[in-house]
């Protein structure tokens, strides 16, 4: 095999995917995560636990490049990791087979893939993990075959900054023992060896201390304020999230369920064909001797999915699976690598005649990744798709000036913050983060998180009560959000609602929806991401709102049917959509849309009250109470759940 041509080889797969995805790079901010990304790399501020302190720095660097708005060049940080990891898995391939074109095959067919090719258009820190997964596996490999000891140490540290970006890479420490441990019989100096390693790997992790040392300058971005050690050790923990309960696990069946996801959507990535031929790569590797690499990397891949799936206790709805289906990339990675392992091996063991071989492999290296990058165009072309942006500019658009906004949820909170810290858009408006996390100062103290449910009720409303008494600005409220319980009347503005303070009036000046836009949106194809679908079918269902209380039945029905087929595994829109045509005296519809809230999410007990009330109206009293009893099991605090089901046991039968 001659160095030069593989290394253009290798260069050919970084230019050709980094040309893909630049082409199909969202040029504006995305939903979920990415205006906080963004905006924490633009501010250096401090991103959600665990922080991530790493893509904050580099992201800075890439936030330096002249051209695009700030949102597009850090989107570009993904671009060029993601082609940076497909050049690795190339090299990964290349190390174990000396094969150019099945190298090349198996590093493009990664770099099409659906989830993988999602996580290099966007701010996320997804395609930086999988590049320090794959360089540590390339990095292990090369001191296997060269045995000297400052590749160890360059993994030890590489290994270490890597955490400071993902703190999934924790799960894959025990393989990446196993590799160094079975590596080691025979050499001398092992202990100093690990010592000398555990100093580099600090070294890398030291990339943390990121966080205390910019909180202290308190960034308007500064989610958990860690500037002392307790804030910061509850930052690392995710506290907020509880996302590692170990005291409370899910069921079994949800774990069940879970793995059955996996299963499929490994399947979306490769296909059937594909993904036989990376389990057929185990089994060659198995034949061929090479069980410590193979035990290694199938130890990560378990670590990466069944891991995941049993330390995780997110609930199994269509936001839990939408979270942990980017988790998978590291095992997509292993994937790849078995599958080009197993092409190789097939073709040799297949095609004797060595010109036949060749051009099969070459027939392969150009057919695999193309038929895959044509499946997948659609889906992740983000070139066009404005609709993060759009969003939080139709809130901005929809309050006066000097107006005051407590934001609700990610898609609100992060697209705002990017808005207004990175591109300076309606500086006027004051945005309040309800959650009390992330912007500094912090709405409610400090002393917050520490409080009981109640002491933290009782403080957001003499907060909510000091702001609308005591200040003449316009304030407004996310209608995802219920404030009435403090007390206050709102009305509708659009996508908001707007505070009534006592004694004056209001109504809305103009109609709001006339001049929102979501561009770039085919709803035949790109709202099947939870991100996406959940805005899209806000937008529907509050215009369902508007049109129905000026009294356009059919046209507001019309916007809600809409709202139900983007948004169909959406469970707060089906509830709601439930109280809305219970209010409508369509019981038959309320009933359709509270038995699917359920059969997405069991577990609400705002669902199980609006059951309850359904079933009460259409004369199922003791449908109506067990439904009203299982929704104060869930939340035994749910006071109209309560009031209901006192009411409906009393009634005489």
């Amino acid at each position: 095999m001659e160095k030069r041509s593989a290394l253009r080889a290798g260069l050919s797969v970084f230019i050709v995917s980094l040309i893909v995805y630049a082409f199909t790079l969202c040029p504006v901010v995305w939903v979920g995560d990415s205006g906080e990304f963004t905006t924490s790399a633009y501010l250096l501020g401090i991103s959600h636990p665990p922080g991530y302190p790493l893509y904050s720095i580099l992201g800075k660097l890439f936030t330096l490049i002249p051209s695009g708005t700030v949102a597009a060049r850090v989107n570009f940080s993904s671009t060029v990791f993601a082609s940076l990891t497909a050049m690795l898995v190339y090299l990964l391939v290349l190390t174990l087979t000396s094969n150019i074109p099945v190298s090349v095959t198996a590093a493009l067919t990664l770099s099409f893939s659906r989830t993988f090719w999602s996580q290099a258009v966007t701010s996320e820190v997804y395609a930086l993990n999988a590049f320090f997964t794959a360089l540590c596996l390339l990095i292990l490999l090369v001191w296997e075959n060269k045995g000297e000891d400052r590749f160890l140490y360059l993994f030890a540290f590489i290994y270490g900054l890597s955490l400071a970006n993902h703190y999934i890479m924790m799960l894959f420490l025990p393989a990446f023992f196993y590799f160094i441990v079975s590596s080691s019989p025979g050499r001398r100096g092992f202990v100093r060896r690990f010592a000398v390693m555990a100093l580099f790997f600090l070294m890398g992790l030291a990339v943390y201390l990121y966080l205390p040392l910019r909180s202290l300058k308190n960034p308007p971005l500064d989610w958990g304020n860690p500037e002392n050690l307790r804030n910061f050790i509850l930052h690392l923990k995710r506290v907020q999230y509880r996302a590692f309960e170990f005291g409370k696990k899910s069921a079994l069946s949800t774990r069940i369920s879970f793995t059955g996801n996996f299963v499929s959507q490994a399947l979306a990535q490769f296909g059937f064909l594909l993904t036989c031929m990376a389990l057929l790569g185990i089994w060659f590797l198995y034949r061929k001797g090479r069980i410590r690499f193979l035990a290694t990397t199938v130890l990560i891949f378990i670590a990466d999915s069944l891991g995941l799936i049993f330390l995780l206790n997110f609930e199994y709805t269509v936001l839990g699976r939408a979270i942990v289906e980017v988790y998978y990339l590291p095992a997509y990675i292993l994937m790849a690598v078995w599958m080009g392992y197993a092409l190789e091996r097939s073709a040799a063991g297949l095609i004797k005649s060595v010109p036949a071989r060749k051009a099969c492999m070459a027939a392969l290296t150009a057919l695999v990744p193309a038929i895959l990058l044509l499946h997948n165009f659609k889906e992740n072309d983000r070139s066009t798709c404005y609709v993060g942006y759009d969003y939080g500019m139709d809130i901005l658009n929809t309050m006066e000036r000097d107006g005051v906004y407590f934001a609700f949820g990610d898609n609100q909170l992060f697209v705002l913050s990017y808005l207004r810290y990175v591109e300076k858009i309606r500086t006027d408006i004051t945005v309040y983060d309800t959650s009390n996390r992330i912007f500094f100062p912090r709405l409610y103290g400090e002393e917050y998180a520490g409080l009981t449910e109640e002491g933290q009720r009782s403080v957001r409303r003499e907060t909510y009560r000091k702001i609308i008494e005591n200040d003449a600005r316009p304030v407004y409220f996310s209608q995802r959000e219920n404030n009435t319980e403090f007390g206050y009347e709102s009305v509708p503005q659009g996508l908001l609602l707007r505070v009534l303070r006592k004694g004056g009036g209001y109504a809305p000046a103009r109609n709001y929806w006339t001049g929102y836009r979501l561009r770039g949106i085919d709803e035949n194809r790109r709202t099947g991401e939870y991100w996406i679908k959940d805005i899209v079918s806000e937008y529907y269902y509050y215009l369902g709102n508007y049109y129905i209380e000026r009294g356009e039945k059919e046209e507001g029905l019309a916007a809600y049917r809409k709202a139900a087929g983007i948004g169909y595994d959406i469970d707060w829109l089906h509830n709601n959509l439930s109280v809305v045509y219970e209010r409508l005296f369509m019981l038959d519809d309320a009933e359709r849309e509270s038995r699917l809230t359920l059969a997405l999410n069991p577990d609400s007990a705002d669902a199980y009250n609006n059951f309850g009330i359904v079933c009460f109206r259409k004369g199922r009293i003791d449908e109506a109470a067990k439904s009203f009893k299982k929704a104060l099991e869930i939340n035994p605090s749910l006071s109209h759940a309560q009031y209901n089901y006192d009411t409906v046991i009393n009634l005489p039968r």
